[in-house]
């Protein structure tokens, strides 16, 4: 044990991310024993603070700070010296838990605990450690340390396994979400029932449908996971319904290219070709419909990233960037629009020698226009370096 200047003391950078500061009743009433304590000539901090050869506080932050606020000069602390950082940290976390008993932080900086705890014991799914190499730094727990979860949840001071198990959930939750939380937005049994279900990407889809700066109840959170799994399951159909379109129309191509068509003093066109082509316009004509129901859910979609872009002009945070995302979006689902319009057309070169001769120059003048344009884009990235050569 030696005598320490508080102002030499420099806190652990993983404490606040583990433990809140006392607040409120608690803290006053920390203060005032202090204070009662050195009135009556005693020393206002009994229990020596823990800190590292390089002083920093394992075990003793909030005395420290109240040595501050106190004005207190120095205090007693006794020096440990640690082979690794996880030890350090291991020391953190118990003699915090130990020092302060049932700690009511929030549930996330639990979870954060308990998920640091498990690896550091080795513990798996409630199963046994994986090996006895690593052992508490704290004089004070048992010898026999935590085999389990339940043993670990028992050392933490938490009375059931819902709580421990909800409080991990939370830990591996997105950071805005967590934020949500900590904010007082979304409750923290709303998030781990039903947020942590859903799979990353649904999270993701999930905290950009939410507008800013509002409370939600458990059952606004279910509504708005229940729009995005609709959403995603109309695509999914979608999708599979142009998928299966443009095999069909493919398969027709096909048939199309394979009829020979032989050109003397005049033209000889297989009987069937007018009705494969007939097929290949009607085919054309469903894909353009599904192309359309497909264009009307992502205009849903869109007016629903509107709806959000609202909240955000009322915020003031919407920008040129966010404006040009959105058009570069627009941008490709036109140009994929237009592709899937003139997909069907792909027959015409191999049979442009039957065309009149009016209808051959136009067909040619339309696509070298087609191919000026986009050489004339290429050009652009090409000078700007934004394609490599």
């Amino acid at each position: 044990m030696q005598e320490i200047l508080v102002s030499e003391l420099k806190p652990h950078p993983m404490n606040d991310y583990y433990f809140d500061d006392m607040e409120g009743q608690k803290w006053k009433k920390f203060l005032s024993s202090i204070t009662v304590r050195m009135e009556r000539g005693q020393s206002g901090i009994i229990e020596p603070i823990v800190i590292t050869q390089d002083k920093v506080i394992v075990s003793g932050h909030q005395r420290v700070r109240a040595c501050k606020e106190l004005g207190i000069e120095s205090v007693i602390a006794e020096v440990r010296i640690y082979d690794n950082e996880d030890e350090v940290v291991q020391d953190l976390i118990e003699t915090n838990i130990r020092q302060r008993g049932t700690i009511g932080d929030d549930e996330i900086k639990i979870g954060r605990r308990i998920k640091k705890l498990e690896e550091l014991y080795g513990i798996q799914h409630g199963g046994d450690r994986k090996s006895a190499e690593i052992k508490p730094n704290i004089v004070g727990f048992d010898s026999d340390i935590p085999h389990t979860q339940e043993e670990l949840a028992k050392m933490m001071g938490i009375d059931n396994m819902e709580s421990y198990r909800q409080a991990k959930k939370l830990e591996s939750l997105p950071q805005e979400i967590k934020d949500l939380v900590e904010a007082g937005n979304i409750s923290a049994s709303t998030a781990s029932r039903l947020i942590a279900r859903l799979s990353p990407e649904e999270q993701e889809q999930l905290v950009q449908m939410l507008p800013a700066a509002e409370k939600f109840t458990q059952k606004q959170i279910a509504e708005y996971i229940e729009q995005i799994r609709d959403l995603k399951q109309q695509l999914n159909v979608k999708d599979q319904e142009l998928a299966n379109a443009h095999d069909e129309n493919e398969d027709l191509h096909k048939q199309l290219d394979n009829q020979e068509v032989r050109v003397e003093k005049r033209t000889v066109i297989p009987d069937d070709y007018d009705t494969l082509k007939a097929k290949v316009e009607n085919y054309e004509k469903k894909l353009q419909s599904q192309h359309n129901e497909y264009r009307k859910l992502f205009d849903d979609y869109a007016e629903s990233l509107k709806r959000i872009s609202l909240y955000e002009e009322q915020e003031g945070i919407k920008d040129f960037n966010q404006k040009l995302e959105r058009d570069a979006v627009l941008f490709c689902s036109k140009v994929s629009g237009f592709l899937v319009d003139v997909g069907g057309y792909a027959y015409i070169p191999d049979h442009i020698d039957l065309l009149p001769q009016n209808e051959k120059d136009a067909y040619v003048k339309s696509v070298r226009q087609l191919v000026a344009w986009g050489v004339n884009l290429i050009k652009y990235f090409n000078d700007e370096g934004m394609i490599e050569s």
